[in-house]
């Protein structure tokens, strides 16, 4: 059974709790080992967050007493224990007040119950339920000053900076009463945005039309270096990924902001599963110099897209992306095959939005510092559980600092399958690993290709 808000209530009901292990948690679902300690600033400042984050999307439940760690097959975190404990543990009373004194407007509906085991009714686990709340009362802030080590310092959308001399604030309530005004605005404003954008595009197209001539290695190169030091990755480990046309186009709808535009795609890319690894950076995508688009989540990934249909992705390989659950350095397999395949499968949709397809195009693959504070990267072959990938065989270091190859390939009937697996064969060949040991990967014919079947089962 699909893991929803039908299948949670019916496991609160019942108070199997075991039947959450495994679960991921997701934009609804949040875990807490242990109760919020109300004499602690910092776990007021988390109960407030916590809340209010779900009160701004649509609702959502705390658990407290359930234990999470990173998975290894999802971005995510994963059930995979239970910490009951006795009632007496939590005061529901403490919490209702600190939500009032701590969030603006308030949360409406907020239901905090301590729920019995099946297994042993003397302990149970706290769910906090918080409804979906009406837009018009969004968005709901975190409002109280607190004390950090004798700095004053104040939260605002969870962000919590030292007061300066110099700088007023609004206050909270004023500053509630802006933004929820600012945010009815900007709903009916969109429709007309969109318009002034499409005569923009017009507008562009017909003043700088592209230069003849081919992309050249140097402005990819150049480009690469521009992503990254948006994002913040240039002096971080990464991956980055360059897909371009051995001839320049011109893409249709990449100043165009219609659902059906490649700037809507970029936005919000196809994917392949809830809690895989997506290109997705949760942020618009803004036109640049009138060259491109860009949308990043610096220090994560940024997603830049060029009217000559240069497609660059590049992405931190640490722990807290395509690293994920892994040990320091170790680049996780699951999270690199899927983001290369979804690269892939986004450059479809990008040569689909030319006037002219291209007959070929190239991908540059980077890896950067792959050498850094005195750790080496490194990958192992086979699937997520394999022996190797517990480190008990197998695994290999980078060879180098940096890695650059290129790769071309014919751009009619590109199958994504197929060119994520030669980008991926040369990620694994620099690292000294048989192309025959890449992960998640189908032979037909004698055409190995990325199944998305098998990461979509994970």
């Amino acid at each position: 059974m699909v893991f929803n808000r039908r299948k949670f209530e019916e496991i609160i009901e019942r108070g199997d709790f075991r039947s959450f292990i495994g679960e991921i948690e997701c934009e609804w679902f949040d875990c807490k080992r242990q109760p919020y300690q109300l004499d602690s600033e910092k776990d007021k400042r988390e109960l407030a967050k916590d809340v209010s984050s779900f009160a701004n999307t649509l609702g959502g439940y705390i658990l407290i007493g359930v234990e999470t760690t990173k998975s290894q097959d999802h971005f995510r975190d994963e059930v995979t224990n239970l910490k009951p404990f006795n009632q007496n543990l939590v005061d529901a009373e403490q919490y209702y007040k600190l939500l009032q004194q701590w969030v603006y407007p308030e949360v409406e509906g907020v239901g905090i119950s301590w729920i019995a085991s099946s297994d042993d009714d003397s302990k149970g686990i706290v769910v906090i339920k918080i409804p979906e709340q009406k837009d018009a009362v969004k968005p709901f802030l975190i409002k109280n000053f607190i004390d950090d080590g004798g700095k004053k310092v104040e939260i605002i959308f969870g962000y919590a900076e030292r007061r300066r001399d110099n700088s007023q604030p609004f206050s909270v309530i004023d500053l509630q009463k802006a933004l929820r005004s600012g945010l009815s605005y900007d709903n009916q404003l969109s429709g007309r945005l969109d318009g002034l954008e499409a005569l923009l595009q017009q507008v562009i197209s017909g003043s700088a039309s592209t230069e003849a001539g081919s992309i050249t290695a140097e402005t990819v190169t150049a480009r690469i270096g521009d992503a990254l030091r948006h994002a913040n990755l240039e002096d971080k480990e990464s991956l980055s990924l360059a897909a371009y046309p051995k001839q320049p186009g011109e893409l249709q709808t990449i100043f165009i902001s219609t659902e059906e535009s490649i700037r809507r795609r970029l936005e919000r890319p196809p994917d392949l599963r809830y809690g895989g690894w997506t290109l997705e950076t949760h942020e618009r995508a803004e036109i640049v110099r009138g060259e491109m688009i860009r949308a990043a989540n610096p220090g994560y990934k940024i997603l830049d897209l060029y009217r000559d249909g240069t497609f660059i992705f590049a992405g931190f390989t640490g722990s807290t992306f395509l690293g994920w659950g892994s040990d320091a350095g170790k680049i996780n397999p699951v999270a690199l095959v899927e983001i290369v395949y979804n690269f892939a499968r986004f450059y479809g949709f990008v040569l689909q939005d030319f006037k002219e397809t291209p007959a070929r195009f190239s991908v540059k693959i980077g890896l950067r510092n792959m050498h850094r504070d005195g750790t080496r990267s490194h990958l192992a072959p086979g699937a997520s559980g394999s022996l190797a990938q517990m480190g008990l065989r197998g695994v290999s270091y980078a060879p180098g600092n940096e890695m650059d190859v290129v790769v071309s390939f014919d751009a009619k009937d590109v199958n994504p399958g197929v060119m994520a697996f030669e980008i991926l064969k040369e990620v694994y060949l620099w690292f000294g690993i048989e192309q025959d040991k890449i992960p998640y990967t189908t032979t037909e014919e004698g055409v190995t290709a990325v199944d998305p079947e098998m990461l979509t089962n994970l």
